[in-house]
């Protein structure tokens, strides 16, 4: 009988400990996708202030003609910046 209630207690023991393990697993997952999410965010943050500066350097500066080209480029950083949310 005493034998069966260690081994119970033994096993128990082992889920509960499986369990804190998986638990730690988890928060560090959740910490390490909060650290990336914070790493889009600025890179989204850098892309648009980047789309915005081409956009009005090229507004002020370029022809006509150079501007077509110039757009698709910036057209171009916006589907890429989409691509990264």
């Amino acid at each position: 009988m005493e034998l069966l209630y260690n081994g119970a207690r033994y096993l128990m023991g082992f889920g509960f400990t499986a369990a804190e393990e998986l638990r730690d697993v988890a928060e560090h997952e959740a910490v390490t996708m909060a650290e990336k999410e914070d790493q889009w965010e600025e890179q989204k943050t850098t892309m648009s202030s980047e789309i915005e500066a081409l956009r009005e350097r090229i507004t002020s500066k370029a022809e006509v003609g150079d501007s077509t080209d110039a757009f698709r480029w910036v057209d171009l950083l916006c589907i890429v910046e989409k691509e990264l949310q």
